[in-house]
């Protein structure tokens, strides 16, 4: 079964089985950190419990997933939400930037997204986020690393890229872009016992 596939059977039948409807961890301490911030444009948006919490922040939600199912989903439950849009979007597929206002000042957010790629697709999204920002927009991003490999799951079957920062450090720099703060360890982003072992990164856009 490919990603795709498999993401639109877990939204199908199993999102509703995880009681998840409060902010992430990251998302708190996104909001923490973003200042003077007009719009967040998040990729990996999942059952939107993050966009939701970064509707009532910001002017602008955008949030972006690859699953048609979650996003119909998504797009039904928050209707009534006037800031906040769900879009369909494939990192193999050109980005149409007509979809989101790249006038005002933004953030790019992604918890749990970079490792549900490939190293190739990684490349491809720290490619597309130095296009989209501007001088001095941030990305705010979170993801399993290598030491989290064997650690216990909540959820087994998912694909997971267990990345070494190493790998997202070095493309920070070809895509001009830079570290504001960065740490990994353990209790950033827990769940029940699934205590995953993650690097958080604030990255900003250098000037050209």
């Amino acid at each position: 079964m490919n990603k795709k596939k498999y993401w639109d059977l877990f939204y199908k039948t199993q999102v509703n089985k995880i009681k998840l409807n409060h902010p992430s961890q990251f998302a708190i301490f996104t909001i923490g950190e973003a200042e003077n911030i007009t719009s967040l444009v998040e990729f990996g948006c999942g059952n939107g419990r993050d966009a939701l919490f970064f509707s009532n922040h910001f002017k602008k939600v955008y949030a972006l997933d690859g699953s048609n199912q979650v996003i119909n989903k998504n797009k039904k439950q928050y209707s009534k939400i006037n800031n906040l849009k769900f879009l369909k979007f494939n990192l193999n597929d050109k980005f149409d930037k007509h979809q989101i206002l790249l006038n005002e000042k933004k953030a790019i957010y992604a918890r749990f997204f970079l490792h549900a790629l490939t190293n190739n697709e990684i490349k491809l999204f720290i490619s597309l986020c130095a296009d989209l920002l501007k001088k001095n927009e941030r990305l705010y991003i979170e993801y399993r690393t290598e030491k989290d490999k064997k650690r216990h799951k909540e959820t087994h079957k998912h694909y997971r890229n267990f990345i070494n920062p190493k790998l997202v450090n070095k493309l920070l720099k070809q895509f001009n872009l830079k570290n504001l703060y960065f740490v990994k360890g353990l209790g950033f982003a827990k769940y029940k016992d699934d205590d995953a072992f993650v690097a958080r990164h604030i990255i900003e856009k250098n000037a050209i």
